[in-house]
């Protein structure tokens, strides 16, 4: 690190730090989650479509570069990034204002380390009972809510065409709301 320069360093803080962890969520969140269904509400609000499609679909693709023989599954990576924003905008808002949930971190067991050094497959044993209400989580379903109300509106009543995009985020929202997505335990 000696021979780094200050700006280098200002430069990876900056651009690392504050806006991929702090300005890219929050700007995320916001926008695809809250300004897109309100703008559907509202029929004065136009979004050009050079701020609605074309800017968002180029950072996509530069994204998919990176692994080309998963672009069938972009459309669902779209939708749950979107969902993850909302986490990870409200984690850089809990770490920046320190919260009292600001040491609270779930952290996930790796099983591929535990694999190496034992024979025994954790996978196989037997998972404790959990009741099904510790899957449900009230931000992303009333998040969907209102992305379904909101994507309801436009279908009705609005003139943009948003509902297509809208109903899809609202069912991304309601599949981990309902927590379907990620380690399965079962309800008792």
């Amino acid at each position: 690190m000696q021979g780094v320069s200050i700006w280098k360093k200002w430069h990876l803080l900056y651009s690392f730090l504050f806006v991929r962890r702090v300005i890219a969520p929050i700007l995320t969140f916001l926008f695809y989650c809250v300004v897109i269904p309100l703008s559907a509400m509202v029929p004065e609000v136009h979004i050009p479509v050079w701020g609605l499609v074309y800017i968002p679909t180029a950072i996509t693709i530069m994204n998919a570069i990176r692994n080309p023989g998963s672009l069938h599954l972009m459309p669902f990576w779209i939708l749950f990034e979107n969902v993850m924003s909302m986490h990870r905008m409200r984690a850089a808002l809990t770490g920046l204002l320190e919260t009292a949930h600001v040491n609270d971190w779930v952290v996930t067991e790796k099983v591929g380390d535990l694999v190496k050094d034992d024979f025994d497959v954790p996978l196989l044993e037997p998972l404790k009972p959990t009741e099904c209400v510790e899957r449900i989580y009230i931000p992303e379903l009333l998040l969907a809510l209102y992305l379904l109300i909101c994507a309801s509106y436009d279908y009705v009543l609005g003139s943009q065409t948003y509902f297509m995009y809208i109903y899809l985020q609202a069912l991304a929202f309601i599949v981990l709301g309902f927590g379907f997505v990620g380690t399965k335990t079962p309800c008792s």
